[in-house]
This record gives structure tokens, C-alpha cells and sequence, in this order.
């Protein structure tokens, strides 16, 4: 590298995906306690956040393998401008979280932390979470979306 000069690609490993075990057994089905939705929410932010601190909001949901998301994500932070919500962070930002938690036999809670960048500028927030769960009876995915209410960042 030093002499730019081109290296030799050396030896290609073998390929063992073919080889590879599983034994996560994958989720069954779905369920949401009595009177609940998918995407309603267990827990709600505070009403207001300065930066550096921790934004948090739980959700009724499904498990996060039911679809893999792989243009899309779970969640996302949106500020409100004058054009409507806008994307400011998703879940592939280091500043989020989002993690999975089995409640019971077939209820999952979905939680999402966003600790607010010193940058970010002050105004109106909200956490959307989106997924798909999985129907008991038809074994199919079906979308879910749910937003927490609306915070104050000063």
C-alpha cells in the first residue's frame, strides 16, 4: 500500500453458509393483549427532552424476524416542520435502540430509546414504530405502525 502498488488477494476462505445450524425454532404467531392493536402504545416519552438525554417509548408489536427490513426500519425519529414529519434518525443510527421482549406466550413489547444528539436542533418530536406480525390462523406477515405522542426537544 505504502508503494501503491497492487497486493495479491491471497487465499478465498470456503464457504460453510450451506453448513451453518439453526436452532431458533422463529415465531409461531403474534398476539396483542385484549383490547390492544398492534402499534398502540405501552409506554409513552416525556412530555419534553433536552439534549443528551434518553427519549423512550414501548410498543405492543410482534417479533422483529417477521420481516427483515433491509431498505426500510423499525423505527424512526421524526421532527415536525412545516412541511409535515420529517425522518431525522433510524434504526441503524448509533444514537437509537430498539430491542424485542417476549410478555407471556405470544405478546411482544418493543422498545425504543433515541438519546438526543447535543446538535439537534430544538422543536417537536415523535418515535414511530413500524413491523409485521404474524397472523395465528393464515401464518401470513401483516404490516403494523404505531407513533408515540408528540415531545418537546429545547
Amino acid at each position: 500500500l505504502k508503494n501503491n502498488e497492487p497486493v495479491d488477494r491471497g487465499p478465498v476462505p470456503k464457504d460453510l453458509s450451506a453448513q451453518q445450524k439453526s436452532f431458533h425454532l422463529g415465531v409461531w404467531f403474534d398476539e396483542t393483549p385484549p383490547g390492544r392493536n398492534f402499534g398502540d402504545l405501552i409506554k409513552d416519552p416525556e412530555a419534553e427532552y433536552l439534549p443528551g438525554q434518553t427519549a423512550h417509548a414501548s410498543f405492543w408489536g410482534a417479533h422483529l424476524n417477521n420481516e427483515l427490513f433491509i431498505e426500510n426500519s423499525y423505527l424512526k425519529i421524526q421532527r415536525l416542520t412545516p412541511m409535515g414529519w420529517v425522518d431525522v434518525a433510524h434504526d441503524w443510527d448509533p444514537e437509537t435502540t430498539i430491542s424485542w421482549k417476549r410478555r407471556g406466550i405470544s405478546y411482544s413489547e418493543n422498545s425504543i430509546t433515541w438519546t438526543i444528539p447535543q446538535v439537534t436542533p430544538p422543536g417537536i418530536y415523535r418515535i414511530l414504530h413500524q413491523g409485521y406480525y404474524k397472523d395465528f390462523w393464515t401464518r401470513r406477515t401483516y404490516p403494523y405502525e404505531g407513533t408515540s405522542r408528540e415531545f418537546l426537544v429545547r
